[in-house]
């Protein structure tokens, strides 16, 4: 019955609500009695409609409750009791529902009695797991209700997205977490471990508090306590009733946040200079101690000027500045700050800048002269000025105070008289209250001459030329050799005039007796010179050969390339004439090569390059070119129409004879001979395996193809396939042509009749057959019939199985040439199978052909059923496995009589100790299956049923009779398994706690141990369940390996059955192994129970513990000593089992110290970790022995009970040696007067002494002082009272005296006052480049940084006699020192006091040379601080000019003024260009720059280059020109450390000039009826105006017709016919072309219409066209005959009448009967008709009589007149023709 079907049954249905509310006693345990039950009805509630009743809320003695059986009766007033909820709901389903009660009726918002309704209405769909809305509230969507609820009940195991993260606050911050999910609204604050948290919707607050635990957990449910508990059923048992229910929850989601709190304060310190700037590189001392011992760190400030230091206990801490930058002073100050917990204390120290001053000398670079009045400008690193000196009378000038820092001085105006000095003097102010000296000098007037020849055609630069260069006396000065590409530059000339003049010529130039002139005025003047030669010029020929037959290719438009072989560097292009030669124009002297650009039609481009040498004027130098044919090569794929290459049958695709025929006539390319005729054969193919062929070598033409003989087992193909080989280009080498030809293969299809008789004698015709095809070279290629493929038809498709109709007869597909196997693959039920036969296919016939095979036998069989292991796959030898078998075409079971012993109905078998049953009489053909009643032991039934098919088409076997088939069924069964588990417990550490000394005690307790590993063992023999005999597991053979849990608990894998033992393994880390061994039992229960379980029962673990003995002995006498003092160290964190932190790492532990017996007692129970035992205080009088050791206490294996550690500690006095030294010699001195005092105490002198006073020992040395008693660990200080003469004083030497009984050592040493010089060389290097991007892709420009320089060298010297005492240790300008430059600064050796100078001695190349001398002073200054002197010399770089001019060819037609503004230059590298340190920077071929060009034809701006060779190459040009790509190089250089500025020329020539680009017009004139008619002497004008009113230039056309407009500028042009050609009609028309690029040459085909006129003889009167008359059209001036014809009775054209022109119209003779008409005059004009009419002749009708021999006569006369008259018309067409 439905729910529905009850619910009209009940009057009304009772609702079940509700949450129910629930009484909690203070364990919080529900109590609950009996309790009545009422309704309350609700109104706008109906139960699935009205016609149900409405609805209505249960209640239980006033509790809401839910209805959990729909559909039944709630009697009101029953008393209902508590039930166990789990009879009626499973474990999920009564949290899914008590999810739903909860999220309903009663959740946050949802107290209206509508979401009772909801809530009940889910709890129904879950119970009866299907939805439908039983209860409707009026104007209420359920479905809306619903889904609000199941949308909380979906997220109920969703937690917040902060789940399981981990933060760190300090104490009074706060984070604010936002739910990603949504989902924290429906969360709750569980625990909070101190921390302050707020919940705001999806935001969560958390504020670290004092009270906070350091690391504390939030945890979140999103259940109340309230709302957690058992769900509980009420009903009062009568069947009938309606169960009820109030749902509590019993898994809450929890989510964990972990917070660590920070406790601790900070410090923060900042350093500012003294104008208020952040200063990193600041390092800080910071102590607990005012004194700065024992300091907790260093600490340096970063880049923002300040450092934080963390983790700082509360309370007052000491700070002193120990290291600054070296531009300020430092400050050693003891400063304090106190620190409070949470807060950051912060403290900022100031400093001053150093400072110095800059003294500057100025003379003359010549005489040493000092000089007044130059100028000289101060600036920092960012070229500011900031001060300005100006040299006094004395050459010296003073600056005021710089800071500490890098400077630069520089000439900003020189003396009268004297070049100013571009020399920048780098100064560096390192010490404070330093001055430096700089020397400074200058020098006079001097300049250069510079010689540069150039070619006079192209200007290009010529080297090899000597030039001679003379005084204003005429005395040679020096000579010149000129060089290719760049200037030559003379030595440095005094002031006044030059001449120069040519001495040689270069080769292949004519001497110049021109002189030039040149003056020097300036400074570093620079006067350049150029001169110019003519070079020898030449012609170029070529003749162009075919490469095999060596005829000459008679064919024009053959286009060269001609280049210069010495740059490859292109001329021009040469066109060959119809005789195949081509001529250039006049090259200069030089080698060149010719290319071809394109080749003669039907041949290929040939590379070869043809050289050639001119060297005399005028000559013309000729060689052959050949080219080699473009061959044809025509290639066929014979494929099968149907699939293609893959061939049917047996048939194949090789062998098939193919003829190639010429379509069309095929000629020699070279000259037009013909060399086949068509239908010639030219060549045959024979197809390979795969069915190609091919043919090459052929020449180009139009061929056809024809198949000659078919390949075996295919048709022959009559199909003639047209292949035509055209030329393509010059560059396709060979000109290839596929031809697919479809051939169609033999094939025939066969028919069979299936029949049977059934042993009667009597056929039937058998339906239901089937045949299966397969090629039998495919079975013995597969090997066998089941491997090979089945066969396809002639269609090239899986052949069909054929299938036997009702009358027995089956038809194949038609099957391809071949031979086949066909067999029987479904056999008709209860049949057997025939053999199988073979067909042969030869002939391609559509009739059939005809086979008949017969079939007769019935089926039947036995079953034989086998019990088997479903996981071995054995047969289970144990009886008992009962079976019955059912068959499913009648659903009955199938039984049969047995008569022995004694009659009985056998319906079942039951297996022997085989584990096999056979049944005892055959089953007919059907559908069975086999059920398992009873598994033999130790198995599970098998309730799956195997489903069989008695059938001849399944497999069988057969009895011995050899004929009964017998059929195998398997049913497979599980055997039961086991399981075993273990528990495991020891001690584990908890906590700690202190004693009244502070010491710290260890807490254990007892709990479940994890990691603890059980070997389990087999008690016995343990065999396959299967009774097969198979040894699964010997007696005590370890079974399997197993590790306790979190939980302490370890289980195994399903094992068979049988006793075992298990024993520990393996103990947890820290625990010694149990010896005990559990025994356990897996035994059989039930076949339906699959596993046992079986517990070993608890193992426990001792400890391993730890043991210290420490003994404390005199180191002499070895007796006991007291009173030392031990403290014991925890050298890693020492955490409770809980992960709770209970010891940090070097925390104390325990404080012992020896007793009168010398023994340390340690009383902790140590857990395994690693310790540090300590001596921390000796015993009164002895040394201590710094005792400290590290224990390892780590866990030592399972095996070990406890940790022993023992040692023996001894002491003993110290004794102190001090000695007084000479620094240089190490050696003893004498008369040094010595004291020691403790530090901080100098009143408390220990004691006093003069250094000799204890005497010489034996080998006349002075002997140390030893010095007794004194206090161990206490810092001491030596001091000098009084120094030795000629030393300094020494600084105190403090010391401290060591717990060690070996003899100490303390010296001091006196040094001398010495200085040092520290030296850089800088200067500009190039060490990278920037990498840019133009539209000529990616440049690589230098990057110039300054840098120090390597491979400089200055020598140090004495500016006076240096003597110190009585040792001289330099003469006034002795040598001291040469130092070498490096990367980094380089330093003298020591120098004692005395004033020293140092100039270069050695200028790194590349760079300009420094001749100065610059002085420095080591002052006496009687302190041992070394003072140290900073000097830096700067090299400058020499600097270039690059000599280059740009010339553009003069527009004459289209003139543009800015088109040097479309010209673009790049810089490249010729070489790789190397860096500083040696590596390619910029590799050969670089782009580095680009340029554009002023209007004066200089690049408009040039990058600084390295040294190296690079070339200039125009990248763009305007579009009116040639772009030149040639490349011209250039070397920069150095030219000697004497040389500031040069000027770097072109290797090739200074100046560069475009051509204009230029083109060409070819005017080709056609008669357009006859296109053979070469118009010659036809005017045509050019115009580069539309309207033809500028006039260019005029050209006839040649005898060919053509008239050719060379030279012509890129642009449009305008083409016109000058004047009407005579006999042609006006062509006035306008043809536009444009030139677009160099080398174009464009061909209009101007084409001209005949004048034609028609002329017609017609009768006057009938207006007929007449027949017969002479014609001829006469040129009225001289009578000459145009034209003459016959007429034919329709009009007649001339052509080539002059238009304008008067001509006649003569009647020469007219037709039979009619008068001969008058002469027509006309004046000729195009398409004009002109018609002459004739009349007839009139005949008079008198009679006129002859005699006979007049008749004669007159006939005779008429003969002869005839006879002249045919023989005039014959000589007048003659002459006509």
């Amino acid at each position: 019955m439905s729910l529905l079907d009850k619910l009209k049954k009940l009057p009304k249905l009772a609702l079940a609500g509700t949450i129910c509310l629930t009484s909690l006693l203070n364990n919080s345990v529900l109590v609950h009695a009996a309790g009545n039950t009422s309704l309350k009805y609700m109104d706008g509630w109906s139960m699935a409609g009205e016609a149900y009743g409405q609805g209505a809320m249960l209640y239980r003695d006033g509790e809401h409750v839910y209805c959990i059986e729909p559909g039944v009766g709630y009697p009101e007033g029953a008393s209902y009791g508590v039930h166990d909820i789990k009879t009626q709901l499973t474990t999920s389903l009564k949290n899914t529902l008590s999810h739903i009660s909860y999220y309903g009726y009663g959740y946050s918002g949802r107290t209206d009695k509508k979401w009772a309704a909801a809530t009940q209405n889910l709890i129904w769909e879950k119970v009866l797991g299907y939805r439908r809305d039983y209860i409707q509230v009026s104007g209420e969507s359920m479905t809306s209700l619903e889904n609000q609820i199941m949308d909380d009940v979906n997220d109920y195991y969703t937690k917040p997205s902060f789940d399981s993260n981990s933060y760190t606050l300090d104490i009074g911050e706060s984070i604010t977490l936002t739910d990603t999910k949504g989902i924290l609204s429906k969360y709750n604050v569980k625990s909070s471990d101190g921390l302050s948290v707020t919940k705001s919707g999806n935001k969560l607050t958390i504020t670290a508090t004092a009270s906070a635990k350091d690391n504390s957990e939030i945890i979140l449910s999103n259940i109340p306590s309230s709302k957690q508990g058992d769900s509980i059923m009420y009903w009062d048992g009568v069947a009938g009733h309606q169960k009820t229910s109030v749902f509590l929850v019993n898994d809450p989601t929890f989510a964990y946040i972990d917070v660590k709190v920070n406790k601790y304060g900070t410090l923060k310190l900042a350093k500012v200079d003294e104008d208020g700037n952040k200063v990193a590189g600041t390092s800080f001392k910071v102590s607990k101690n005012e004194d700065m011992s024992s300091s907790i760190g260093t600490y340096t400030t970063g880049e923002d000027g300040t450092v934080t230091a963390n983790e700082l206990l509360p309370g007052k801490y000491y700070i002193q500045e120990t290291k600054v930058p070296n531009h300020l002073i430092l400050d050693n100050t003891i400063h304090s700050v106190t620190i409070e917990a949470n807060k950051t204390a912060t403290y900022t120290a100031t400093n001053k800048w150093k400072q110095g001053k800059l003294k500057l000398r100025k003379f003359d670079s010549k005489n040493g002269k000092q000089i007044e009045g130059a100028t000289y400008g101060i600036y920092n690193e960012q070229n500011q000025e900031l001060q300005r000196l100006v040299t006094r009378a004395t050459g010296y000038a003073e600056s005021g105070y710089l800071r500490f820092g890098n400077y630069y001085v520089k000439e900003i105006a020189s003396p009268e008289g004297y070049v100013l000095n571009s020399t920048k003097y780098p100064v560096t102010i390192s010490e404070n209250e330093e001055v430096i000296t700089i020397n400074a000098e200058d020098k006079p007037i001097e300049g250069y001459i510079e010689i540069k020849k150039k070619d006079s055609m192209n200007g290009a630069s010529i080297g090899g030329a000597i030039y001679g260069i003379y005084d204003a006396d005429g005395k040679e000065v020096q000579q010149l050799t000129t060089k290719a590409g760049t200037y030559v530059r003379s030595k440095a000339l005094t002031y006044g005039s030059y001449t120069i003049k040519e001495i040689v010529a270069p080769e292949g130039y004519v001497l110049s007796t021109r002189t030039y002139n040149a003056t020097i005025k300036t400074e570093d003047q620079n006067s350049q010179v150029t001169v110019e030669d003519k070079p020898i010029e030449g012609y170029i020929q070529v003749v162009k050969k075919d490469s095999k037959s060596g005829k000459t290719i008679v064919k024009a438009h053959t286009v060269f390339e001609v280049y210069r072989a010495s740059d490859d560097s292109f001329i021009d292009t040469i066109t060959t004439n119809s005789a195949g030669k081509a001529k250039t124009d006049l090259l200069r002297y030089g080698d060149y090569y010719l290319k071809e650009k394109t080749a003669p039609y039907g041949y290929a481009y040939s590379e070869t390059k043809i050289k050639y040498q001119i060297r005399e004027e005028g000559k013309t130098y000729t060689a052959e070119f050949a080219n080699v044919r473009t061959p044809g090569k025509i290639m066929i794929s014979k494929e099968d129409s149907k699939t293609g290459k893959q061939p049917l049958g047996d048939a194949t695709l090789a062998n098939a004879i193919y003829g190639i025929y010429a379509k069309d006539n095929i000629l020699d390319p070279a000259d037009g001979e013909i060399l086949y005729k068509p239908d010639d054969k030219v060549a045959t193919m024979t197809t390979d395996a795969d069915g190609n062929a091919s043919k090459d070598g052929l020449y180009l033409g139009a061929y056809y193809i024809k198949e000659i003989t078919p390949s075996k087992g295919y048709t022959l193909d009559t199909t003639t396939y047209n292949v035509i080989l055209d030329y393509v280009n010059q560059s396709e080498a060979i000109i290839t042509k596929k031809q697919t030809v479809l051939e169609r293969v033999k094939a025939q299809a066969f028919e069979l009749i299936k029949i049977s008789d059934h042993g009667s004698g009597e056929t039937d015709l058998l339906e239901g057959a089937e045949f299966t095809i397969k090629l039998k070279a495919d079975v013995n290629k597969a090997g066998s019939w089941d491997k090979a493929p089945i066969a396809k038809n002639a269609e090239g498709k899986t052949v069909a199985i054929m299938k036997t109709d009702q009358k027995g007869y089956a038809l194949s597909d038609e099957l391809p040439y071949g031979e086949y196997i066909v067999r029987e693959t479904k056999v008709p039920d209860e049949h057997y199978r025939i053999d199988d036969f073979t067909v042969i296919i030869k002939e391609d016939k559509r009739e059939p052909q005809t086979w008949r095979i017969f079939n007769d036998k019935k089926f039947h069989a036995v079953i034989s059923i086998i019990k088997q292991d479903a996981q071995t796959q054995k047969t289970i030898a144990v009886s008992g496995a009962t079976f019955k078998i059912k068959n499913l075409d009648t659903n009955s079971y199938f039984g049969y009589w047995e008569w022995n012993p004694f009659p009985h109905y056998v319906d079942s078998w039951t297996s022997d100790e085989s584990g096999t049953v056979m049944t005892g009489d055959v089953l007919e053909p059907g559908n069975y299956q086999l059920e398992e009643t009873n598994a033999p032991k130790p198995y599970l039934v098998n309730t799956t049923p195997v489903k069989f098919k008695v059938s001849s088409n399944v497999a069988y076997e057969t009895l011995p009779d050899g004929t009964t088939p017998v059929i195998r069924i398997i049913m497979k069964d599980i055997s039961v398994k086991g399981k075993i588990s273990v528990e495991k417990q020891g001690e584990v550490l908890t906590d700690v706690k202190k004693d009244g000394k502070g010491n710290v005690q260890f807490v254990y307790e007892t709990r479940k141990l994890p990691n603890a590993q059980f070997a389990i063992f087999a008690k016995e023999d343990i065999f396959a369940p299967d009774n097969s005999g198979t040894l699964l597991y010997k007696k005590n053979q370890l079974v399997e390996s197993i590790k306790t849990d979190k939980n302490g608990m370890a289980h195994s894998n399903l094992l068979p059955l049988g006793n075992y033992m298990v024993k520990e393994q393996q103990a947890p880390e820290g625990f010694i192994q149990t010896n005990e061994v559990h025994d356990v039992s897996l035994q059989y229960e039930t076949q339906e129970v699959p596993i046992v379980f079986a517990l070993a029962g608890m193992f426990e673990n001792k400890r391993q513990k730890v043991h210290l003995n420490v003994q404390k002995l005199d180191k002499d006498t070895k007796q006991p000593l007291a009173n030392a003092e031990f403290k014991l160290y925890a050298m890693q964190d020492i955490v409770s089992v809980d992960g709770k932190m209970l010891i940090r790492k070097d925390e104390c532990i325990e404080t012992a110290t020896s007793s009168k017996d010398g023994k340390v007692p340690i009383l902790s129970d140590l857990p395994l970790s690693m310790y540090k035992l300590k001596e921390t205080k000796a015993p009164i009088g002895y040394v201590s022995t710094n005792f400290e050791e590290q224990i390892d206490a780590h866990y030592q294996g399972q095996d070990i009970p406890s940790i022993t550690y023992k040692a023996f500690i001894e002491n003993e006095i110290t004794e102190v040696e001090v000695a007084k030294k000479d620094i240089t010699n190490d050696e003893e001195i004498e008369g040094a007067q010595m004291m020691i005092y403790p530090k901080d105490e100098p009143g408390a002198v220990f004691a006093t002494w003069i250094s000799g006073q204890d005497g010489k020992d034996d080998k006349g040395k002075i002997k140390p002082h030893i010095v007794k008693g004194l206090q161990p660990n206490t810092t001491y200080i030596l001091h000098e009272i009084s120094s030795p003469h000629g030393y300094a004083l020494a600084q105190d030497v403090e010391f401290e005296i060591k717990d060690s009984g070996d003899l100490q050592f303390v010296e001091m040493k006196d040094e001398l006052v010495l200085g040092q010089l520290v030296w850089e060389k800088t200067g500009e290097i190039f060490m990278s480049t920037v990498t840019g991007q133009c539209e000529f892709g990616k440049t690589e420009s230098p990057v110039w940084e300054t840098s120090n320089l390597l491979h400089a060298e200055i020598t140090i010297y004495a500016a006076e006699d240096i003597k110190i005492g009585n040792t001289l240790y330099y003469h006034k300008d002795e040598k001291v020192e040469s130092l070498e430059s490096d990367w980094d600064e380089v330093a003298s050796k020591h120098l004692v006091c005395g004033t020293y100078y140092y100039m270069e001695t050695k200028t790194p190349h590349g760079y300009v040379k420094d001749v100065k001398k610059h002085y420095f002073m080591i002052e006496d200054a009687q302190t041992t601080k070394l003072q140290i002197h900073t000097s830096s010399l700067y090299n400058e770089r020499p600097h270039f000019t690059l000599d280059m001019t740009k010339l553009l060819e003069q527009q004459e037609v289209f003139k543009n003024e800015d088109a040097y503004l479309d010209v673009l230059y790049g810089i490249y590298a010729r070489e790789d260009i190397y860096d500083y340190m040696g590596k390619v920077a910029i590799p050969n071929g670089t782009l580095l720059h680009t340029s554009g060009i002023d209007k004066t034809g200089k690049l408009e701006n040039m990058i600084d280059l390295p040294n190296g060779v690079y070339y200039v190459k125009e990248l763009k040009t305007n579009a009116q020109y040639v772009l030149d790509e040639k490349e011209y190089d250039f070397e920069i250089g150095w030219h000697g450390e004497d040389v500031v500025n040069y000027v770097v020329h072109l290797q090739a020539e200074s100046t560069l000039e475009n051509k204009l680009a230029r083109g060409s017009l070819l005017i080709h004139k056609v008669d357009s009826e006859n296109k053979n008619q070469r118009m010659k002497n036809v005017t045509f004008r050019l115009s580069d105006k539309k309207d033809m009113s500028h006039i260019l230039k005029e050209q006839e056309t040649d005898e060919n017709g053509y008239a050719h407009f060379a030279n012509l500028e890129l642009g449009m042009y305008y083409v016109q016919e000058k004047e009407q050609v005579a006999g042609y009609t006006l062509n006035d028309h306008i043809y536009q072309a444009k030139v677009a690029k160099h080398g174009d040459v464009l061909e209009i085909r101007i084409e001209n219409v005949p004048v034609k006129m028609r002329f017609d003889k017609i009768d006057e009167k009938d207006k007929k066209h007449l027949k017969g008359a002479i014609l001829q059209i006469l040129d009225k001036q001289n009578g000459q005959v145009i034209a003459e014809w016959t007429s034919d009775g329709t009009p007649y054209t001339v052509m080539y009448l002059e238009e304008g022109k008067n001509y006649v119209f003569h009647e020469v003779y007219a037709p039979k009967n009619y008068q001969k008409a008058d002469d027509i005059t006309f004046t000729a004009k195009h398409n004009k008709t002109i018609v002459m009419k004739d009349e007839k002749i009139k005949v008079k009708h008198n009679v006129v009589t002859m005699d006979a021999s007049l008749r004669r006569d007159f006939l005779m006369l008429c003969s002869i007149t005839s006879l002249c008259v045919l023989c005039m018309l014959r000589k007048r067409k003659r002459n006509l023709d």
